[in-house]
């Protein structure tokens, strides 16, 4: 795979696997300026901390930027600005034939204070960090004039063919020694980003370059432990999504498992290092905060069945054994918590639960019961039996199998009404009248577990949400669609897999060869976004979000297995 997998920062940042630095291209909001951002990742949102600008007779002036997965160039007509991510939390910034200036966002209580050896110790208060800026060549001003308990302004400027190096941190430290050339740091990057990329060779096929995009994005969206992150950690995004939620990370797992199945049983058990006693999972999780208020759905049994179809490495009785009491533990919660009126039927009370926020099927009194979450459990409960055969339970494997047979039949009992799964509220038994949701082909998933006639009428359901970009969450004829409604009609990454993974099992692969080629030729098209316009294809939300590019890998392989 080449090294350079051009993108767009505007869309997709510029950073590296392991590092809480990004630097983006953004629009004028909330008082930050536009402009070439230097960003913070730490918490619940990305942080502005500097402006990148590039100056002629100290001049700001427009550039053009060129991206690399291990560089970041800057360029006017003059000369250029080179940038690597020279470490997880440090930054290296070389000009030639041009100078540059950093501006630190401002904020009260930023200061500047000067150090030994030219350096500077930057106190950006406004990003929860502190900063060291380290100058190794040519001539560096800092600006930062006191005025009442901060500083007014924090610029940093260099002249001509000059070389800085800025450490991010918390507290007091020393900053590593520098051992090494600009020129060695970048290719010490690309050397890395060339073996992760090696394992999707295989899966390029005609989407060459969106492939080549698809690999960075989730390489340089891993951040290294660090707080409550116990483990490396794929990020859903290092754009404003910088949290990793709870179904969502299953996903990001499930395509790293054929080519770096250690990465992605850490993705498949950051959410587990979380679990509460009661057996539930967060619903999500950063280095610095957790949120247990909602849930997401228990996606996991059906996800590790499929890792360990694409590798062996996760059939080992280690792995089956680390994972089997703590999903037992969220399995049983649902029964045990999400079911008060004991009849064996789970529920959501919100739709944030689902991964469907303000999807159509939830306009109704909650909660409500939902057929996609018996399936899951169906097939989760099938998937703790088989774990229960490897590590030689046998009696607890007789016993989960027997639970998901006999919630197969309850559930067709209660949620088939003849023609489509549906989904009522607990306190009512009503359902979301208006609804058209696709929401309620979901049980798709369960295969050839289901009768024939439940199938046919799925497979009808289906095709009249397909647009000739793909699944509509919402069909686009209902009077309930919003072209931008996120869960209300825009087409998403996790129900066109779980779709397609549920057609390939009935043997509907025509159908579902056909979906996921629209799915890639609109990742091709639009790039990897947290949704997009069922109609237009129009990217939505943010640019840069992981399981999109995650589904997008897999959904390229199957079509090729």
């Amino acid at each position: 795979m080449k090294n350079e997998a051009l993108y767009n920062i505007e869309d997709i940042p510029f950073s590296r696997f392991g590092s809480y630095l990004a630097i983006s291209k953004l629009k004028e909001k909330n008082g930050i300026p536009a402009g070439i951002w230097i960003r913070n990742i730490h918490g619940d949102a990305a942080r502005e901390v500097f402006r990148i600008e590039i100056m002629e007779d100290n001049i700001p002036v427009n550039a053009e930027i060129i991206t690399s997965p291990a560089e970041l160039v800057i360029k006017s007509s003059k000369g250029y600005i080179r940038i690597c991510l020279s470490g997880l939390n440090r930054i290296r910034v070389k000009s030639e034939n041009i100078g540059f200036r950093l501006t630190a966002r401002p904020g009260n209580y930023n200061s500047a204070i000067p150090q030994e050896n030219r350096r500077w110790l930057l106190n950006i208060a406004t990003a929860f960090q502190n900063y060291i800026l380290t100058p190794l060549n040519g001539n560096i001003a800092v600006e930062c004039p006191w005025e009442v308990a901060r500083c007014k302004h924090i610029f940093i400027n260099a002249q001509p063919d000059s070389e800085i190096i800025i450490d991010q941190g918390v507290g007091c430290w020393h900053p590593d020694p520098i051992t090494t050339t600009y020129d060695d740091d970048v290719d010490i990057i690309a050397n890395e980003f060339n073996r992760f990329a090696s394992g999707y060779q295989s899966c390029k096929d005609k989407y060459t370059d969106t492939t080549s995009l698809a690999v960075y994005l989730n390489w340089s969206t891993v951040v290294e432990p660090c707080g409550l992150f116990t483990r490396p950690a794929m990020l859903m995004s290092k754009n404003h999504m910088t949290n990793v939620w709870s179904w969502d990370h299953a996903f990001n797992a499930l395509a790293l498992s054929p080519c770096h199945p250690e990465l992605s049983w850490d993705q498949l058990m950051l959410m587990f290092d979380h679990q509460h006693n009661s057996g539930q999972l967060p619903d999500f999780l950063n280095d610095i905060l957790k949120l247990y208020n909602f849930v997401k759905p228990p996606i996991h049994g059906w996800i590790f069945q499929q890792m360990q179809q694409y590798n062996t490495w996760f059939q080992q009785k280690s792995i089956i054994t680390e994972l089997y009491e703590p999903l037992c533990k969220w399995t049983e919660w649902w029964f045990t918590y999400r079911n008060p009126d004991g009849d064996g039927m789970p529920q959501y009370h919100h739709g944030n639960d689902s991964g469907w926020d303000n999807g159509t099927v939830f306009d109704m009194v909650l909660p409500t019961k939902g057929s996609d979450l018996t399936a899951l459990l169906i097939i989760q409960m099938e998937t703790i039996s088989k774990m229960a055969i490897a590590l030689e339970y046998h009696d607890e494997a007789i016993k989960w199998q027997k639970r998901a047979d006999e919630l197969l039949q309850q559930m067709i009992i209660h949620f088939w009404d003849g023609t489509k799964f549906i989904n009522p509220s607990a306190i009512d038994g009503k359902i979301s009248e208006m609804s058209d949701s696709i929401f309620s082909c979901l049980p798709i998933i369960l295969g050839n577990r289901l009768p024939d006639d439940i199938k046919k009428s799925l497979i009808k359901e289906i095709k009249r949400h397909l647009t000739p970009w793909g699944l509509a969450t919402e069909n686009i004829n209902s009077p309930l669609y919003e072209s931008d409604g996120y869960w209300r009609g825009p087409i998403w990454a996790p129900p066109t897999f779980m779709i397609v993974n549920g057609l390939f099992q009935i043997g509907e692969n025509n159908l579902a060869i056909d979906i996921a080629q629209r799915f890639c030729r609109l990742c091709e098209k639009e790039g990897f976004a947290e949704n997009f316009d069922a109609i237009t294809g129009t990217a939505l939300r943010d640019k840069a979000y992981t399981w999109t590019s995650s589904i997008f890998l897999l959904l390229n392989r199957m079509q090729q297995e």
